[in-house]
């Protein structure tokens, strides 16, 4: 009976990997004897060798034009739907060649690098046909490696090789294969070549384009039936300046189909957005094109975006924000010689100010690159065109210099920057120069111890001070009699380009008529003049003082002018003296009582100062009746010590009713009250002497000034006027208002306050015996006054007989011609 053969069973690829790993890891000795192994056996196994590295190519290949289909179509639908940029296809290309590379180096290159010895074909042999028992194995085997042959019985050998040959007819080598990933790589590798094939038979025109895109890496775009277009963006980016506002503009043609709606799909660091863009109007028949338009509100980060309508999208533009060039400036003054001002450098802030005829440096540092920056400057309402700083050959893009050689006028320039982005500033950047003229001298002197009247040998010196900014150049009087032309004198004080000059006593710049011949009646303008070293075109300014009009008088006249005014002054010292003495009474009537104490009755308040302040008709009478002094009054009797006038018994207080005694209540005679208006008088009182005392000596100088005084008047209007009642202002008023802020501070201890009190009373007496001294002196001005009109009466009066006489004897004369 025939013995059943099993059928063979297929060799697979991990089968031949795995005979290729164990040839991998076998080792070859020499043959140098041993049984020879047959050359059917040979033939077979180099056969078997021979359709395996077929296998591996037929296979490998297959996969590779596969894969090359694979990577077509994948780009193409990548390519047409996105259509992304250069870079990206590149890497799509990169990454299919890389796929291509990975294919042929796994299954045919790492394959057929792998060596496949005899042994390991026989073992496949042996396990699809297990008829061999093992003999085809071991006579490879043996044959390999005679040396282990030595070691058996050489019939043996002979009938195991015999036994190999008797079953190797039935061994077929294509059994051995796995056909199965064969027959889909070469499917898989039809599929791909034949699409491909078919598509550029069909649409050869879209193969062209993908070729262009994908292996030229043209910016071609792909066929649609919608056609966008993008306005403003060069290279599919725009930069725009933080915070401003950016304005997407999309024409669909009308040519193919319009989309209904627009999309804009952009993308930033916080995530995606999309927005529908607005349809500008409505294309009519003719317009070559449908806007739709979108704006991006105060941009301030950078972002990527898409648009997308119908079939047609614009993908990769980008949106960057930059920051808007701007400038920190610094000026440089270079002032006029003349001004005598050292140069400076000042920080821009505002409106900036510089004299007339600097020269201006504007130096200017940018936040970012520039390319160039357009000066102008604004006249009126228009812009004029200056000039335009370039940044191409400068060694630093950052910084630029504009200079003004003379700043005459104010200016406002505009500075408008364009950077490397191509930004340009929203606005153009201000600087607004101040030209500061050159101001006029400031002359601010008066005449001292001078009124409206002089005398034909009058001197007139002068008070203040004369200044300008940068130096004054030149000073003098300028005057003229009635109608004449104006002469100029000179000071004395040079100005010697001093920026200031103070005029007073020390000084004692006048001018002097003494040698001028002035005539009684003359009217004389005078005013004081400046001139500055100023030395722009405008010229040198001039400034004068106030306008002085002076009469020239007699000198008599002029004495009887300042005698009025002694008159005045006289009466002044009266009322001040007055209002003391009403002050006195006010604070020697304050009682002190303890606390909680029954107010004094009232018919035990003193009358002593209870009458309102007296009109000032009669302050002398008061003074001196109170002062127990007799002093003769010109109109009426001599006053008794204590004896009060008659005006005054019978005066009642302003606004008093009949039968008002003026007395005040208790309530509003407090120590508190009358220690508070005590020593506001006390201020008032010393204030008011001290200008009387500086009013006599204007009378003084006035008298000097206009060579009309006297030793004797001299030495009475200074020693026993002026300087007394100085004294009495500057000294004895202050002295009694630190003894009423002590009585202040004491009031709440009525027996503490007491001695205080009395300090402060007796204080006023003094300054009021100090008072009444001077005042006294000015009655003997007066009668000695009174004396000089009289003696000036007298020669008049003899003048006007002296005239008369003549004329009589003039007239006697004619007659007894006749």
């Amino acid at each position: 009976m025939q013995e059943r053969k099993s059928p063979p069973s297929p060799l697979t690829d991990d089968d031949a990997l795995r005979a290729a790993g164990v040839a991998l890891g076998s080792t070859h000795g020499g043959a140098t004897a041993g049984p020879r192994l047959d050359s059917r056996i040979r033939g077979m196994l180099a056969s078997f060798r021979w359709r395996i590295r077929l296998y591996i190519w037929l296979q490998g290949i297959a996969l590779a034009l596969a894969w090359l289909g694979i990577a077509f179509w994948l780009t193409l639908g990548l390519d047409w739907w996105v259509e992304p940029p250069a870079i990206v296809r590149q890497l799509m290309l990169a990454a299919a060649g890389l796929g291509l590379v990975h294919v042929l180096w796994r299954f045919i290159a790492r394959r057929l690098l792998v060596s496949i010895s005899s042994a390991d074909l026989a073992v496949l042999l042996e396990r699809r046909y297990k008829r061999f028992g093992d003999s085809l194995l071991t006579t490879v085997e043996l044959s390999e490696h005679p040396d282990h042959a030595s070691e058996f019985n050489a019939q043996m050998l002979a009938n195991t090789q015999s036994q190999a040959m008797k079953e190797l007819p039935h061994a077929r080598i294509g059994a051995v294969f796995n056909r199965g990933p064969l027959w889909r790589g070469l499917l898989a590798a039809t599929v791909g070549v034949g699409t491909v094939v078919a598509f550029a038979v069909f649409a050869s025109g879209a193969l062209k384009v993908w070729a262009d895109r994908n292996l030229m890496f043209s910016d071609r775009a792909w066929p649609r039936r919608t056609h966008l277009e993008l306005v403003g963006f060069e290279n599919k980016k725009i930069k725009i300046a933080k915070g401003s506002d950016l304005n997407i503009v999309v024409r669909a043609d009308t040519n193919g189909d319009v989309p209904q709606s627009v999309q804009l799909r952009y993308r930033t660091d916080e995530g995606r957005s999309r927005e529908n863009m607005a349809r500008v109007g409505v294309a009519e028949v003719g317009d070559p094109y449908q806007e739709f338009a979108y704006t991006f509100r105060g941009l301030l980060t950078s972002r990527t975006f898409d648009v997308v309508g119908g079939d047609a999208a614009l993908r990769g533009y980008e949106i960057e924000v930059v920051d808007v060039p701007t400038i920190e400036m610094a000026l440089h003054f270079e002032y006029p010689k003349y001004t005598r001002r050292e140069p400076a450098d000042r920080r821009v802030s505002g409106s900036m100010e510089a004299p007339q005829g600097t020269t201006v440096t504007v130096e200017a540092k940018a936040n970012k690159d520039l390319v160039e920056a357009p000066v102008a400057a604004l006249v009126g309402d228009k812009i004029q065109p200056l000039d335009t700083i370039r940044f191409g050959d400068r060694s630093d893009p950052r910084r630029f210099r504009y200079r003004i050689d003379n700043l005459d006028e104010d200016r406002t320039l505009l500075f408008t920057l364009v950077d490397t982005d191509g930004i340009r500033s929203r606005e153009p950047i201000r600087l607004i120069l101040r030209a500061t003229p050159d101001e006029p001298p400031r002359v601010g002197v008066h005449l001292r111890g001078i009124s409206s009247s002089i005398t034909p040998q009058a001197r007139l010196p002068i008070d203040g001070e004369i200044s300008d900014d940068y130096g004054l150049a030149k000073l003098w009087f300028d005057y003229k009699m009635n109608e004449s032309e104006p002469t100029q004198v000179a000071l004395r004080t040079a100005p010697k380009s001093h920026s200031s000059l103070k005029f007073d006593r020390a000084t004692d710049e006048a001018l002097d008529f003494k040698d001028r011949k002035l005539a009684i009646g003359q009217q004389i303008s005078l005013e004081i003049g400046a001139e500055d070293n100023c030395a722009l075109k405008s010229g040198a300014n001039r400034a004068f003082s106030e306008k002085f009009q002076l009469a020239v008088v007699e000198p008599d006249q002029l004495l009887t002018l300042l005698e009025a005014r002694e008159l005045q002054m006289r009466m002044r010292l009266e009322a001040i003296m007055q209002d003391l003495t009403t002050t006195r009474d006010q604070l020697a009537d304050v009682r002190f009582t303890p606390a909680n104490s029954p107010p004094p009755k009232k018919d035990a308040l003193p009358k002593a100062g209870a009458a309102a302040e007296p009109t000032k008709g009669t302050p002398a009478k008061l003074v001196a009746a109170k002062s127990g002094e007799k002093i003769a009054d010109k109109n009426g009797p001599k006053l008794a010590p204590g004896e009060e006038p008659d005006d005054v018994k019978t005066a009642h207080p302003p606004g008093a009713e009949p039968g008002d005694t003026g007395e005040k209540g208790p309530g509003l005679r407090s120590p508190q009250v009358v220690a508070e208006q005590t020593l506001a008088n006390s201020e008032r009182g010393a204030s008011e002497t001290i200008s009387l005392a500086d009013a006599f000596d204007d009378i003084r100088d006035e008298m000097a000034n206009n060579r009309i005084d006297t030793p004797e008047l001299e030495y009475r209007l200074k020693e026993q006027i002026a300087e007394p009642l100085r004294r009495i202002g500057s000294t004895m008023f202050p002295d009694l208002d630190r003894r009423l802020r002590r009585l202040q501070a004491m009031l709440s201890d009525p027996q503490a306050a007491k001695p205080h009190h009395a300090d402060a009373v007796k204080q006023i007496d003094a300054i009021l015996v100090e008072m009444r001294g001077v005042l006294n002196k000015m009655l003997e001005l007066e009668s000695f006054n009174e004396i000089v009109e009289h003696l000036r009466d007298i020669i008049n009066t003899q003048e006007k007989l002296n005239k008369l006489t003549q004329k009589k004897q003039k007239e006697n004369a004619l007659k007894l011609e006749d």
